[in-house]
Parts: structure tokens; sequence; C-alpha cells
């Protein structure tokens, strides 16, 4: 229980950032972008420092088959994105826009299969966070920590694919919020988990590594290569680095 309760305070409290989407609807289409840029980078460079400083090399120590599960993390992970068919219409600056994703992406449908899509990365949110916890409480933090900053403009594109989709502010809102609750069903079913299979964390540290260099290297990373601006750019290669940085400092502390 000592690892359960934080795991699961971790996870209550970044499900609600899913409400961050629909208090966005207050500000101005100028502060949602620019906001969502800057924690875009910060969240590239916290996950892949996250990945690099504290999970691979715990997971190193633990298991010689540590960076072959890491692998498998990043080419399951790019499964799934491509079989839900999800982020190619991820645009969290079209979260005030009425218009549809256009493309490959139709209207309604790609507003229900983004919610299955945002249920399992959850889930598999709630496992990284739980498996973390379980190592040692200051691991379980920094994971969380990097999750929860990858989830701020995820959870802005998701609503604004919801709305686009056809759905109600009110039903995108509760919707997004049952969705994100997943991450709790993934804490609690890795903590049951444990206790059945022996050195869980063997494969499920480096399996969560290899999701965050996925995301950092593939959704995150795309999002800042569209940047035109070269000052922005600039400012967003700062944030990666603050990012990356903090991490490096928070594993010498441990």
């Amino acid at each position: 229980m000592t690892t359960l309760l934080p795991a699961l305070g971790a996870a209550v409290a970044i499900s609600l950032l899913s409400m961050i989407g629909y208090a966005s609807l207050a500000w101005s289409h100028k502060n949602v972008a620019m906001i969502q840029k800057t924690i875009v980078a910060f969240a590239a460079g916290s996950l892949l420092g996250n990945a690099f400083f504290h999970l691979l090399p715990e997971s190193v120590e633990a298991s010689p088959d540590a960076l072959t599960w890491a692998l498998g993390g990043i080419l399951i992970f790019f499964l799934l994105d491509s079989l839900l068919w999800i982020y190619h219409c991820h645009a969290g600056h079209r979260l005030h826009d009425a218009h549809d994703h256009g493309g490959s992406c139709p209207t309604k449908p790609v507003g229900y299969l983004n919610l299955i899509g945002d249920a399992l990365h959850n889930f598999t949110d709630g496992i990284a966070v739980m498996s973390s916890f379980l190592v040692n409480p200051a691991l379980g933090w920094n994971t969380a920590f990097a999750i929860a900053l990858h989830e701020v403009p995820q959870e802005l594109g998701d609503f604004g694919i919801l709305l686009s989709s056809g759905f109600s502010k009110r039903k995108a809102l509760w919707l997004n919020l049952l969705v994100s609750s997943a991450m709790i069903a993934g804490v609690v079913g890795t903590w049951i988990a444990f206790g059945f299979v022996s050195q869980l964390t063997n494969w499920t540290i480096p399996l969560a590594a290899g999701f965050m260099i996925y995301m950092a290297c593939t959704n995150l990373f795309s999002e800042i290569k569209e940047e035109s601006q070269l000052k922005t750019r600039a400012w967003q290669s700062l944030a990666m680095i603050i990012g990356i940085a903090i991490m490096w400092l928070s594993a010498g502390m441990e």
C-alpha cells in the first residue's frame, strides 16, 4: 500500500489535467498556441531525460534484457499508434477551429477513435507510473512529472478533436475525464499483477522507457519541427534542453 497510494495520487492528479482543454476555451487562440508549443518541447525533453537518466539505467542494472524490452516498447507503441490511427489527426492548434481535420481523418469516427486510443494510452501511462513507484518513490515521481507534462498538450489536442467531431463542450469534457481515468486502472492493474508476476518491473520499466522515447521522438518532435519561426524554434529548443537538464539533475540527487 505504501507504493499504491502515492501512485494513485499521481494518477488522479494527472487524470484531472484532462479538464485543461475545457478551461482553455476561455483563452485566446494565440495564448493556447504559445502554451502548447512551449510545453510540447519541455515535455519532449523531460520524457527523453526520464527514459535515459532514470528508467533505462535502472532497468539495465536489474536485467540484461532491458534494452531489448525498451526496443520492444518502441515497436509496440509504434504499432498501437499506427493501428489506432490517432496521432496523424492530433492537432492541438485546432482547438478553437470548428472545421474538421480533413484528408484521411473523417469527422465523427475520429472522435470515437481518439477516445479508444486515449484510453489505451492512459492505461499504459498508469503502468509506467506504478512500475516506477514499485522500484522507488523518486523514480515514480519523476515518471509522473514527465507524463503530466506530455498530457497537457495532448489533452488540448484531444478536446479539440472531440469538439470538431461534433461533441458538445460538456460531453467532450466528461468523456475526456472518463478516458483519462484509465490511467488509474493501469496503476491498480500493475500493482495487482506485481503480486503474481515475478520480477514484473524488469520488463515494465524498460517498456515504459521505450514508450517515452517513442512519444518524444515522433509525436512531440514532429510538432516542434512544424514551427516555421526561428525565434519560436529557438525558444522550444531551450525548453527541451531545460526539460532534459531537470531530469539529469534529479538523477544525481537519487
